[in-house]
């Protein structure tokens, strides 16, 4: 993690109260670390919401229930990066955050590239259409002028009041 970078924490007692953190400061929050069983909702609840509404935020389920059906359904529905079972050690919690920040800082990084080259594509395909404009132009320009002459030929066609014919250099004895 860069050294320039702001760490905090924000501890919570259930659901709704993460999610109001989630509502106030979701853009600024890397990595979100929740207990399967909470008071009023659980931490499945919280990581499928988190995951449709901040699908950038890193998350993370720590149990010391390890079901296998409702971990598979957590990391089904909710985008789970890690499980961390309880008791939890200090050492592996601090291993896991670093390799969830560095997950959050690759999406990142990623993101921001993502965004460079579809500004840099919007550029190219607004400086390709401007010759593009002009050779379509010129090509209805020819086709016209094929058909029915130049302007010079329809002004002279127009003085002596005779019909205008199709023309096309293809018609010129050579």
């Amino acid at each position: 993690m860069p050294r320039s970078a702001k760490t905090s924490s924000s501890e919570r007692r259930d659901a709704d109260e993460a999610i109001e953190i989630l509502e106030e400061h979701g853009a600024d929050i890397a990595v979100l670390v929740t207990d399967f069983r909470m008071p009023v909702s659980n931490g499945d609840q919280l990581l499928r919401e988190a995951a449709q509404r901040y699908p950038r935020i890193v998350r993370m389920l720590v149990t010391a229930h390890a079901d296998k059906d409702m971990l598979l359904r957590t990391v089904n529905t909710g985008g789970v990066f890690r499980i961390i079972e309880k008791p939890l050690r200090i050492d592996t919690v601090r291993e896991t955050l670093r390799e969830a920040i560095a997950q959050w800082t690759e999406r990142e990084t990623r993101q921001h590239e993502l965004l460079a080259m579809d500004e840099t594509l919007a550029f190219l395909a607004h400086e390709l259409n401007t010759p593009l404009a002009t050779i379509a132009l010129i090509a209805q320009t020819t086709i016209v002028t094929m058909r029915f002459g130049s302007r010079k030929e329809r002004a002279k066609a127009t003085d002596t009041q005779r019909p205008l014919e199709p023309q096309s250099s293809l018609d010129t004895p050579g």
